[in-house]
């Protein structure tokens, strides 16, 4: 029987146990054992409960989390872990009973961008489908999913030239432009009616998706000199309508929408179709940034700098260092997500948890495993990875520092209970519960942050722990699954990284940054502050509810806003799995995310106070923002009392402070190595390590920061690929893994 060892407990090391014990009798081949920093599961993803009183057991985030509606591998993981939970004679855990349950449809996304000297709102509605994400359908092919871009394009821009009495570039009008008669001619080549798709009326776009399909006929040869055609076409179609509009775009903004799509649609299709990269991979345009990308396949620079472009980066904290002008996202693997992401969706774009993460997903993790015999080792920070001194291709020992230790009669009850009950869930409290340790009492004063307990999972905490041990190969493991992330591997796998190249490459150019967020409870609905939503989405939803019993999801949601908390999000749904006393009650909860800017130098983590320094000031830069920000966001937040944008008054404070007190609410910097987003940087992914093949032989890998064979990026998605590839290495299960054919290594 092999053992197991599993470092580290977030999304890729839980996903990785869940697929080890979904191999029916893996009990007679394996041990696994889970070591986990701190008091509870999720990594980047951890959520905690605010357990003191008055609180109202509020949920406390790293950030704004949202699973998308391609998200295929996460969800068919989530319910396949609700089967297994259904299937045990009791419940282990209080959690969701299903996927509906569990999660909030989001199809409405409003951009922000600047008109006129002002933020104006962009609200977005993406249609709802009755696919559901996670039933393991067929994966739609990267191609198939450009051909429904190029369709849709075509709708946009044909209903909106049809008012102006036609395209710009019909194709009956334009015969004698040579790409005219090199569509001809291919039409000719793959059998279709010349007649019929160049007809009066017809757009250039039209005759293109027409022409799309029947291109797989031609040979490979063939099928590259059609896809010239094809880009020039969308080229010279694209081009057309700048002519026709751009002397509008500087004071009409439908027409400025409108190019501003139509040249982000066509660009980055006759990208794909220029650099070949349905036949020569995606991958094969990621030593370039996606904004560079664009601008070399002929976008304009006002797209480039545009609010759909802005929110992609946006989505993947993609800014160098935290850096807001120093965008980097690696454009092959951009396009790949942006083609799953809005034209790959299942059932709604977007979907919200309806609880912390921690409650909703690693509740649920935490439950099962630890029914299937998983052990989990809490309060167990790993400090380094050694390799055998007789075999260096082997990891020999792991060394760990024990943090706390459990009082013997928790011990003797079963060990550790992490989870407080809230309603009717099982959660992660935001702190450990110091009653069931032995340390507990000392571990409630950090005299680095006066009023606070020691940070258990801060690389800066000053607390010393209370031993060191190593976990001995052939004695405590066998096999090795690394679940921590990157920016933490310099450190702890020193030995790996001074025998192999790929390992130096991989930490050097798999980059990441601090992210910062925050959390305010407010005493009006975001409604009532004056966030409006659209007519069209009320109406909307109202039509799907009365046809379908379910919501569309159309609270507010937004981006591209001002930097660097970007992005703000209604979460007021969560307050019904929250617990407020009844004189304490808000009525909305707002979530606001962004990049953090890196320092030059990351301190020595003997520099104890590092974090409280870098949160105060965080705290003041976040008021600030409000106060000169928020007024978009709630114009009737600001009143004749207040000189800034919201006045204290509408926020939900416990300790009944006064006036900016008030502004005492949730602030999150997270600067841990663990804690940084993972980026797609330019020439990165190549960087990355498959999981499955680590250069050692006892030793695999797990998180969004290796290469996996969906999308090389940091999401959800990502993760759970990779916590898949590293269970079906090691046992062959899963069998099947969603979109793993688009891959190119």
């Amino acid at each position: 029987m092999k053992k197991i060892a599993i470092l580290g407990g977030g999304l890729g090391s839980m996903t990785a146990a869940f697929w080890l014990t979904e191999k029916p009798g893996w009990q007679n081949d394996y041990e696994i054992t889970v070591y986990q920093l701190g008091w509870r599961l999720g990594g980047k993803g951890a959520s905690g409960r605010d357990t003191r009183p008055g609180y109202g057991h509020r949920i406390l985030e790293h950030g704004l989390h949202i699973w998308l509606g391609f998200y295929d591998n996460a969800f068919f993981t989530m319910r396949q872990m609700q089967a297994g939970l259904a299937a045990l004679p009791a419940p282990p855990v209080q959690t969701f009973s299903s996927i509906d349950t569990a999660f909030t449809p989001q199809s409405l996304v409003t951009l922000q961008e600047r008109f006129e000297d002002k933020w104006v709102g962009w609200p977005l509605l993406f249609p709802p489908n009755l696919d559901t994400p996670g039933k393991n359908q067929g994966h739609a092919s990267l191609g198939d999913l450009l051909s429904e871009a190029l369709g849709w394009l075509r709708n946009l821009h044909d209903d909106f030239f049809v008012e102006l009495g036609g395209s710009p570039l019909e194709t009956q009008r334009h015969q004698e432009h040579p790409v005219i008669a090199e569509l001809a001619h291919l039409a000719q080549r793959v059998g279709q009616p010349v007649e019929g798709a160049a007809g009066s009326g017809h757009s250039l776009l039209s005759w293109v998706h027409a022409l799309m399909p029947d291109l797989t006929r031609l040979a490979s040869a063939e099928l590259s000199l059609a896809h010239g055609v094809i880009a020039r076409a969308l080229a010279l179609a694209r081009d057309a309508a700048q002519a026709a509009l751009g002397g509008l775009a500087a004071t009409d903004l439908p027409a400025r929408r409108f190019l501003t799509v139509l040249d982000l649609g066509c660009s980055t299709v006759v990208g794909v179709l220029r650099d070949e990269l349905l036949t020569k991979g995606f991958e094969s345009a990621d030593s370039e940034d996606f904004r560079i990308w664009l601008l070399r396949h002929g976008a304009q620079p006002t797209t480039v700098e545009s609010a759909p472009v802005e929110v992609i980066y946006d989505l993947v904290f993609g800014f160098r260092d935290g850096d807001t002008q120093a965008h980097d996202f690696a454009a092959g693997t951009c396009v790949r997500g942006l083609l799953r992401m809005i034209f790959g969706y299942r059932g709604h774009l977007m979907f919200k948890m309806n609880a912390g993460m921690g409650d909703a997903i690693f509740t649920p993790f935490y439950g099962l495993l630890k029914a299937r015999g998983v052990r989990f080792e809490f309060f167990t920070r790993v400090l380094g990875l050694e390799l055998d001194a007789s075999d260096p291709k082997q990891i020999g020992a792991v060394r760990v520092q024990q943090q706390a230790s459990v009082k013997p009669e928790v011990a003797a009850r079963g060990g550790y209970n992490p989870l407080v009950r809230v309603r009717d869930l099982d959660c992660w409290p935001a702190q450990p519960d110091f009653s069931q340790l032995v340390e507990g009492e000392a571990l409630q004063t950090d005299p680095d942050n006066p009023g606070q307990p020691y940070n258990l999972e801060s690389a800066w905490s000053r607390w010393p722990g209370v031993g060191e041990r190593k976990l001995l190969r052939g004695r405590h493991f066998d096999l090795v699954v690394l679940g921590i992330s990157v920016a933490a591997l310099p450190e702890l796998c020193a030995p790996l990284l001074e025998g192999s190249t790929d390992w130096r490459k991989m930490v050097e150019t798999v980059r990441t940054t601090p992210t910062q967020s925050a959390q305010f409870w407010l005493t009006q609905s975001a409604a009532e502050l004056g966030w409006e939503i659209p007519e069209f989405a009320l109406q909307a939803e109202q039509d799907w509810r009365a046809q379908h019993g379910r919501d569309l999801g159309v609270s507010g949601l937004t981006g591209a806003y001002e930097n660097p908390t970007n992005t703000w999000a209604d979460m007021s749904h969560l307050l019904a799995e929250e617990d407020w006393p009844g004189e304490h009650e808000p009525k909305n909860v707002s979530y606001l995310v962004g990049p953090l800017r890196a320092p030059p130098t990351w301190p020595s983590y003997s520099d104890h106070g590092y974090p409280g320094r870098v949160l105060e000031q965080l705290r003041r830069d976040t008021i600030e923002w409000i106060d000169q920000s928020a007024a978009a966001l709630f114009p009737k937040a600001r009143t004749p009392n207040y000189r800034g944008a919201l006045d204290p008054k509408f926020l939900l404070d416990p300790t009944s402070g006064r006036g900016a007190e008030r502004f005492g609410q949730y602030y999150r910097a997270n600067i841990d190595p663990t804690e940084r987003y993972v980026l797609s940087v330019a020439g990165s992914t190549q960087a990355r390590i498959p999981g499955q093949r680590s250069g050692f032989e006892n030793l695999i890998l797990a998180g969004d920061w290796t290469y996996n064979r969906v999308l090389n990026a940091g999401c959800v998605e990502a993760t759970v690929a990779s916590g898949m590839e590293a269970a079906q290495c090691i046992c062959g299960y899963p069998q099947h893994i969603a979109g793993d054919s688009d891959s190119e290594r």
